[in-house]
């Protein structure tokens, strides 16, 4: 969709934009932090990885 890579695929749906994939997969797999600070914790390191 939109010619944007990477892409995500679930259920015949392709979802894009790489910050939205992993936050989804950090959830899925249990990744995302235990509590709201753990959550931030995760975030920061997303987000500084797109500055990147």
């Amino acid at each position: 969709p939109l010619g944007q890579l990477p892409v995500l695929e679930i259920d015949g749906g392709k979802f894009p934009q790489s910050l939205a994939i992993a936050r989804y997969l950090a959830r899925q797999l249990k990744l995302g932090g235990k509590n709201d600070l753990e959550s931030l914790k995760c975030d920061v390191i997303v987000d500084t990885m797109q500055e990147l």
